[in-house]
């Protein structure tokens, strides 16, 4: 057996982690996944991308990527399972737009399913610090619309806070609350990562948070508690103080999301409460150093989940008004009218579906119809048919299998994937495609290929 020769593996070890790329095509790597993050900021400025023309923008910059990136790999074999299941997701479904005359629905779906396949392929080759830079452009980013939408809903400024239901909820630059809501659920779970330090971890988790609650997005809260709970468990016990001081702060902005036109008083109450989280860490190891006995270990074990779910009661109390609006009958029943439209429309047509995006009929032998199934499988099914379908589930298997091999040490990856997933449950936030670039960045952060 040979041995390796110590220089030689610590020159390999300084090339791995240096932020100089070591060959062109690893520069070129860089400039793709810069353009991929601006590209990502741009988007998110531009309403998510969901309007023409910034999701044509989008689709021709992650074309471009992807032909970059195929060009850069030394032989076809180190494309995946997963990236010819998008390729043929992606292709159907420009396909079935083409097979119903209706290419321009190709957009803002199939720029995100595009955008997602882009930035999964450059990150998931990229060295470690780059993912680094990686994971905190997107908490940044989503820190950044938290705090900007606080503002906008203690000013009721439209449309950074959007009314709905009497009710004024976070909705930031992408000016739709269950978008900003999927953002920052994903946004909440990285701040969470070991890729960010532990100085500005529990701020940042505080913040996020806090928009996640501001936003007041069911689906959203849902996907994150199931990403949470399944995947980054010991993540979030890491962090329970951050993440507590962040929904309380969020609280209280939901208690003042009604009445007055400015609600200036939450929100620097709000804004103490998040930079008390930053404190939050020394605070834990206070009280771990001063609880070292077994007795103090169970004191410390019941007493600190106990008093948490005491100030949520209270401020459960607070915001009752706001959470019976929200888990409103006749919303629910909206949405299922919506779901049996489109199922409908899937019988209509169950092999190559109806096309992308067409007029779902909500009530049969009347002119009403909407968009949107609000759900995104359903909105699939029913404009792609069995075979879109199927190549949507395929993509998912994949993906899903790659990270379940490759992320043993770090589960936020899964977490994030989990909350992208479950959303699409709820709402058609996968139309926009800044979420789908999110949602490829996030995946491939901590996934390496087989």
């Amino acid at each position: 057996m040979t041995t390796p020769d110590p220089d030689t593996s610590a020159l390999a070890l300084r090339a791995q982690n240096s932020w100089r790329p070591t060959s062109w095509t690893e520069s070129v790597r860089a400039v793709l996944l810069i353009g991929l993050l601006a590209t990502f900021i741009y988007a998110l400025v531009a309403h998510g991308g969901f309007f023409r023309p910034a999701s044509t923008v989008i689709l021709a910059t992650a074309l471009v990527t992807v032909a970059l990136s195929i060009l850069l790999s030394s032989n076809t074999r180190s494309l995946l399972a997963e990236d010819i299941a998008l390729l043929g997701l992606a292709g159907w479904w420009l396909a079935s737009a083409q097979l119903h005359h209706s290419v321009g629905s190709f957009v803002p779906l199939g720029a995100s399913i595009v955008a997602f396949w882009a930035s999964s392929m450059v990150v998931r080759d990229a060295p470690p610090h780059w993912k680094v830079v990686t994971n905190y452009v997107l908490v940044l980013a989503g820190a950044a619309t938290a705090l900007l939408g606080l503002v906008g809903c203690a000013v009721r400024w439209y449309p950074i806070a959007m009314r709905g239901q009497n009710i004024w909820r976070l909705s930031g630059t992408m000016t739709y609350s269950n978008a900003a809501g999927l953002l920052l659920a994903m946004t909440l779970l990285l701040s969470m990562s070991s890729l960010v330090s532990n100085r500005w971890r529990p701020l940042l988790v505080a913040v996020n948070a806090a928009g996640l609650v501001a936003t007041e997005s069911r689906g959203a809260v849902v996907a994150f508690i199931l990403g949470a709970a399944f995947c980054a468990r010991r993540e979030c016990k890491g962090s329970w103080l951050a993440l507590s001081s962040g929904v309380a702060a969020g609280l209280v902005m939901v208690a003042r999301s009604t009445g007055h036109p400015h609600q200036v008083g939450a929100l620097v109450i709000s804004l103490v409460i998040v930079l008390l989280a930053a404190y939050s860490h020394p605070l834990e190891q206070i009280v771990k150093s001063r609880l070292t006995s077994s007795s103090s270990r169970y004191v410390r074990r019941f007493s600190v989940p106990a008093v948490t779910l005491a100030i949520f009661l209270v401020l459960g109390f607070l915001v009752r008004r706001q959470l019976v609006h929200r888990i409103d009958v006749g919303s629910n029943l909206g949405r299922l009218r919506e779901w049996r439209a489109a199922l409908r429309q899937f019988w209509s047509s169950p092999w190559i579906g109806r096309g992308p995006d067409q007029a779902l009929m909500t009530k049969p032998g009347t002119s009403l119809s909407v968009h949107f199934a609000h759900n995104e499988y359903l909105q699939i099914l029913a404009g792609g048919g069995v075979i879109g379908f199927i190549l949507l589930l395929l993509s998912i298997n994949f993906v899903a299998t790659r990270l379940r091999q490759a992320c043993a040490r770090d589960r936020i990856a899964q977490g994030a994937l989990v909350v992208f997933l479950v959303g699409g449950f709820f709402d058609f936030t996968w139309h926009l495609p800044v979420l789908g670039l999110c949602a490829g960045l996030v995946v491939a952060l901590v996934a390496t290929p087989n």
